[in-house]
């Protein structure tokens, strides 16, 4: 089967992403194949590619949430093998990314998606690519 390099232990990305909004699963698609088919300067690109489906996906106002809860559940057990599986500054990152397009521009008296990924998830991938840049 194709696709090995998103495969995290017995799952793939798109055992997450295919409930996902197109460019959040492009973001989180991107930062989970960084180091496993990107090493190097790649992998930073691959990085930044997340990085702008992020700002791509924040710029819009007409963001939906994520399908359905059930959706959600579906996915959940599948996610935390992912994330049990990865590094951990890929943990946070991909956590976030999935939270924010759950949420999509709801407030409910809390930070939107977009704000979240624009103060802290982007700031995260950046502080990630500094360092592959300084390290190298």
């Amino acid at each position: 089967m194709s696709g090995e390099h998103y495969k995290v232990g017995e799952f793939q990305a798109w055992d997450v992403t295919r409930y996902m909004s197109g460019n959040m699963a492009q973001a989180l698609q991107y930062v989970l194949r960084c180091d496993i088919k990107s090493v190097g300067a790649e992998a930073t690109q691959d990085l930044q590619k997340a990085i702008d489906f992020i700002e791509n996906w924040a710029a819009n106002n007409d963001i939906p949430a994520m399908g359905s809860s059930i959706d959600v559940i579906q996915t959940e057990h599948v996610l935390n093998e992912i994330l049990h599986r990865s590094s951990e500054w890929k943990r946070q990152i991909v956590k976030q990314i999935f939270w924010a397009d759950m949420v999509g521009d709801l407030t409910g008296g809390l930070e939107t998606g977009q704000q979240h990924m624009t103060s802290n998830v982007i700031p995260a991938i950046r502080a990630e690519i500094a360092r592959r840049e300084n390290a190298a």
